[in-house]
């Protein structure tokens, strides 16, 4: 196996949007996504930004609190190509839900079986006030080949029945959050949280980003976090400047 860490760029926005409470402090955060290869497959966790995000394809709403900042070779269809991979190459993506920094880049992978809560792919044409200027349906084409999971249900979705790659459902930040687990023989295992959690910060202290759907649920999230910590997961949020910092990047990688 092998998990490579990748940024789309960052989003320059301020503290108080990811740290409740943290005000209007200006804050640079990551925009990730991943690779991961096994038994033979590609696998993506989530696709970075659209690629007209900067060209007037986000509301101005969004823009004026959430900026992206990237260039060509940082989208995901070129990212990785820099570690051997083809577009067409990718077997499977799991998006972790269907923002715009999130699933940007799902139509660019011909060959690739997408995984989504249905929760989420249905919010998406329903949602309310707060959440709409975060969804764009034309980065999710209805022909793409879609594989829908069902919340409690699905919850812990084996991919190969291994362990090695176990999707959790974390809604809070959405109404079909899920995040990923990611065993790797070598380097231990890694909790891909997404936007369920978006930095250390939240898990240490308790703190709800300024933007979340669900308090509760994703109160709930924390503790889930805080207790794979204690068996030695290590948990990778999806927006901590610092803490990405820390982590190889692309081309290097966990095995």
């Amino acid at each position: 196996m092998k998990l490579y860490f990748f940024s789309c760029g960052f989003l320059e926005s301020t503290k108080g949007l990811f740290v409740n409470g943290g005000g209007n402090e200006a804050y640079c955060v990551p925009v990730p996504f991943f690779l991961i290869q096994h038994q033979g497959k590609n696998i993506l966790f989530d696709t970075g930004n659209h690629r007209m995000d900067m060209q007037g394809h986000l509301k101005e709403a969004l823009v004026r609190s959430v900026k992206p900042v990237f260039s060509e070779k940082e989208l995901a269809h070129h990212a990785i190509r820099q570690v051997g991979v083809a577009l067409e190459e990718i077997d499977f993506i799991i998006v972790s839900h269907l923002h715009h920094d999130h699933a940007g880049e799902l139509g660019q992978f011909p060959n690739a079986t997408i995984l989504v809560q249905q929760a989420e792919y249905d919010y998406v044409h329903r949602p309310d006030d707060i959440m709409e200027q975060t969804y764009y349906p034309d980065e999710i084409p209805q022909e793409l080949d879609w594989y829908f999971l069902h919340g409690e249900k699905d919850n812990r979705f084996d991919l190969f029945g291994d362990g090695k790659l176990v999707i959790y459902y974390t809604p809070g930040h959405t109404a079909g959050h899920q995040s990923l687990l990611v065993r790797t023989d070598r380097d231990g295992a890694f909790f891909l949280a997404a936007d369920a959690c978006y930095t250390l910060e939240n898990i240490q202290s308790g703190v709800l980003p300024g933007l979340v759907l669900d308090s509760a649920a994703y109160l709930q999230n924390i503790k889930t976090f805080r207790f794979l910590q204690k068996t030695g997961v290590t948990i990778v949020p999806g927006h901590d400047p610092q803490l990405w910092e820390q982590f190889r990047h692309a081309p290097d990688y966990y095995e």
